[in-house]
């Protein structure tokens, strides 16, 4: 009998008739079966009404079990039944602990992550957390972890290095937008979770943290540095240009350094994609003539004349240039091959700016190199150019 659950129900009746629940706990503790202990321990559950100590009992006798997947349904009955009361929490944190199985030790914390927990148990959760090797199960204990606001300094960090243990990019990501979605991450915790970006693999998955980050957070010193990095790796042009125009959605982006930005569309190998940066990049703010040079040096790298010469239009009518900034220009203008498109880009100067000496004379030069028809039009334009106020 004591190796089956044969007439269980009735047997344990008889136990508690005649010695009460102890009269039970006595008989499990003769019991060599995991799956009798437990259906014996359900029934006693189901058949008495346990006082806290007893039932802190069944969280006791459960941790002696050796199989996982039943000291797990044992653990997870006791809370269905009697709720995680806060005794149960640190017996059930122990015997936690003590089990193999990633899905039951996921289980059992998630169970406790929903009760109220002190700052020393969350921590204590996440060392336990920490032993699990899926992915998926350790993914899910950290995302809800992410979601309280009551970890400890230490249990940030203890967070931050369980995320890192993290190998699948869709795991990891997921938990870092959980952890993001509290919005009180601080200075030391985004360059963390930038530098976590970098180990990656997969573009789509390190761009969506990489743009979020860019979107909410203003990046300084190391951070800019991180970002770079990971943001390098990208292989997918259509990731490198989201990421960069998020940076460009940041709200402090108007007082940045764009050459971030610059830096980023270099290392795009599209023509549209480099170009749609420098366009958002034109757009988003008044450029330095320094960060102009740096500017039309990126964009010199853009094969297409139609792409070339639509960013120089933009940046002309920008009307931002300086006289510098303007002979950079002319010059960008002379390396688009195609004869149409490098008319587009000098009628676009002739309309915005007046010039003169080395402007004109590089200007007119340009425009010999036309054809007969385009080289009339760029030199009519000029000639009834006027200064702008």
């Amino acid at each position: 009998f004591r190796h089956t659950t044969i007439n269980a129900r009735a047997r344990v009746r008889r136990m508690l008739e005649a010695d009460g629940p102890e009269g039970v706990f006595a008989e499990v503790a003769r019991l060599h079966s995991d799956h009798v202990s437990r259906t014996y321990l359900e029934i006693l559950m189901e058949e008495s009404d346990l006082t806290e100590r007893e039932y802190a009992r069944v969280i006791e006798v459960a941790g002696g079990i050796d199989s996982d997947h039943t000291k797990g349904e044992l653990l997870l009955s006791v809370v269905q039944r009697a709720g995680m009361r806060p005794a149960f929490q640190d017996p059930m944190l122990r015997v936690a602990d003590s089990i193999e199985s990633d899905h039951q030790k996921m289980r059992v914390l998630q169970a406790l992550l929903d009760s109220d927990l002190s700052v020393d148990q969350f921590d204590e959760v996440l060392r336990v957390a920490s032993r699990i090797d899926s992915d998926h199960n350790l993914g899910e204990v950290l995302r809800t972890v992410a979601s309280r606001s009551d970890l400890s300094v230490a249990g940030r960090a203890s967070f931050l290095a369980a995320v890192r243990s993290i190998d699948s990019d869709h795991t990891r990501g997921m938990v870092i937008h959980a952890f993001l979605d509290e919005g009180a991450a601080s200075d030391g915790e985004i360059l963390s979770l930038l530098e976590m970006t970098e180990g990656m693999g997969s573009d789509h998955q390190r761009g969506e943290v990489l743009q979020r980050i860019a979107r909410e957070h203003r990046l300084t010193g190391a951070q800019v540095a991180a970002f770079l990095a990971s943001a390098r790796r990208i292989d997918s042009d259509h990731q490198m240009q989201v990421t960069a125009q998020a940076l460009m959605e940041n709200p402090g982006f108007a007082t940045d350094d764009p050459r971030l930005v610059l830096d980023l569309a270099s290392q795009v190998d599209s023509d549209h994609s480099r170009a749609m940066i420098l366009h958002d990049l034109i757009r988003s703010r008044e450029l330095s003539t320094s960060e102009v040079e740096e500017l039309l040096d990126v964009a010199s790298g853009i094969d297409s004349d139609h792409q070339a010469s639509v960013t120089l239009v933009m940046l002309a009518e920008d009307e931002s240039l300086d006289a510098r900034g303007v002979e950079a220009l002319l010059e960008a203008a002379g390396l688009v091959d195609s004869s149409h498109q490098r008319a587009q880009v000098l009628l676009a100067v002739a309309r915005m700016y007046e010039l003169d000496g080395e402007r004109l004379a590089l200007y007119e030069e340009l425009a010999g190199s036309l054809s007969r028809h385009e080289q009339e039009q760029a030199l009519r334009a000029i000639r009834r150019n006027r200064p702008r106020s």
